[in-house]
């Protein structure tokens, strides 16, 4: 469950539009202490719009951001920020010695999960963009950051390494906001889901769900049918789905083995079942798995 605290970030009323359209509108939401959330959403349905407000790199047109006092953001967005000129060691590792730095368990972890196969003496202009994109992440990590904002950080992550990016994130104390595509990844890191969408009226909104992926897509669907015809959708009676499903959590108490066969569509109970029905049936469609398998968060 979510942890308790003071919110380190508020959105009241916020809306932000680009041109015409109007990518969020009245927005309110916020990120308290040690929270964990998952952002899903079409491309182009303002997900990185909202990571962008709450980092306040962007002003809303209309509506209040606030931050904690002093609050220490760690962002990874989808631009590359590094530079050219320096070493992976000053990028990363702020210029130190091998001595200096390999002595700390968490940052010797850091360097050999993202950073294995990078000399740390080699200059930032001749990596390839997956090397800079770990690099980047790894800078982000080893900082002391409050609050964590990553925009799609599994991307060129194999599939071990994203498993312990996700092992990582769980272990920290910092509040963390994550925006990707892989559903296996929020359901074994996420506490909450927001859902930015298009409202009635085609002006985009922000729904949130208890949970990680599974319990958003169990919840969305609830919301969507009738009460007489919402447990249709899984082939149970309401008294045992709710009863199964809650003994499950649907996320970080499902075991690993049970997410990763949910999330690859080879489901082995009948509560997996139902969950992969549900999303089936909900998004209509499935996908191919990037890299290591993981069924893609729309």
């Amino acid at each position: 469950m979510p942890r308790s605290g003071a919110n380190l970030v508020n959105l009241e009323k916020v809306t932000k539009s680009y041109g015409v359209r109007i990518l969020l509108d009245e927005v309110s939401l916020g990120v308290g202490e040690g929270e964990r959330i998952g952002v899903v959403g079409r491309n182009g349905d303002g997900k990185t719009t909202l990571l962008n407000l709450m980092a306040g790199r962007v002003a809303p047109d209309s509506g209040r951001v606030s931050q904690s006092r002093g609050l220490h953001i760690g962002y990874l967005d989808q631009r590359d920020l590094l530079d050219d000129t320096h070493s992976v060691r000053e990028v990363v590792l702020a210029g130190k010695a091998d001595h200096e730095w390999a002595g700390d368990a968490r940052t010797r972890e850091v360097v050999e999960v993202l950073l294995a196969d990078v000399a740390l003496d080699r200059e930032v202009h001749g990596l390839s963009g997956g090397e800079r994109r770990r690099c980047s992440l790894a800078r982000l990590l080893l900082d002391a950051a409050v609050l964590l904002i990553l925009d799609e950080p599994t991307n060129h992550l194999d599939v071990e390494a994203v498993a312990w990016l996700a092992e990582h994130l769980v272990r920290r104390t910092s509040a963390l906001v994550v925006v990707t595509h892989d559903r296996w990844f929020l359901d074994a890191v996420c506490e909450r889901t927001w859902e930015v969408h298009p409202g009635p009226q085609g002006a985009g909104v922000v729904d949130a769900y208890d949970g990680g992926y599974a319990a958003f897509v169990l919840s969305k669907a609830e919301r969507q049918r009738p009460d007489s015809t919402k447990y249709e959708l899984f082939g149970f009676d309401q008294t045992h789905v709710l009863t199964a499903l809650g003994s499950y959590k649907l996320t970080a108490d499902l075991s690993v083995g049970a997410r990763f066969r949910y999330a690859t569509g080879r489901p082995q109970t009948p509560v997996e079942g139902a969950l992969f029905d549900a999303d089936r049936k909900t998004i209509g469609r499935r996908k191919g798995a990037p890299d290591a398998g993981h069924r893609d968060a729309g």
